[in-house]
């Protein structure tokens, strides 16, 4: 009895999941697109139907992301997209190439670029001019060393005390 459910069951989920992975592999259609999605998106409209699915889905989570930003974010996103455009090819490649092997490294290993990145970000810009210099006189191998001392480092979260301890000598 109870693997009859079982089977019953079994069946019921695998249609349900069969359905809607016939529907994903259609892709969205421009009419399942709100309206705000379609109003951002319209300069696509005509060659909508003739996109990869995955570069719909893309453009959908673009418009979504797009909606819930602050006019401050949006501001600073077309800053960026416009400093993007104005990049040569070859370095357009080059970040694209660098950003796959980001997405390739352990989750651990992606944490600790983030936090060596923002510490960097942090600093003063004279402090971040001399580590710039620096870097740039390296020799290839410890470079190379430096790098995979930050990407297996452990993360660690130092907490500042709120008070300074006193000196009681």
């Amino acid at each position: 009895m109870k693997t009859n459910r079982f089977n019953r069951l079994l069946m019921v989920l695998l249609g349900c999941c069969s359905i809607s992975w016939s529907v994903a592999a259609a892709g969205l259609t421009w009419d399942e697109l709100d309206s705000e999605q379609r109003q951002l998106l319209q300069r696509f409209e005509k060659r909508w139907e003739q996109l990869p699915e995955e570069r719909q889905l893309l453009l959908q989570k673009g418009a979504d992301r797009w909606q819930d930003m602050t006019p401050k974010q949006r501001k600073r996103a077309q800053k960026q997209f416009r400093n993007w455009q104005a990049l040569p090819d070859a370095q357009k490649q080059t970040i694209r190439d660098r950003f796959q092997r980001f997405k390739q490294l352990p989750p651990q290993q992606q944490k600790n670029l983030r936090k060596a990145r923002k510490r960097f970000k942090d600093l003063p810009p004279e402090r971040k001019q001399q580590l710039r210099e620096r870097w740039k006189n390296l020799p290839a191998d410890q470079k190379r060393a430096l790098r995979d001392k930050v990407i297996d480092r452990p993360v660690i979260m130092h907490k500042k005390p709120s008070v300074r301890p006193t000196d009681k000598r």
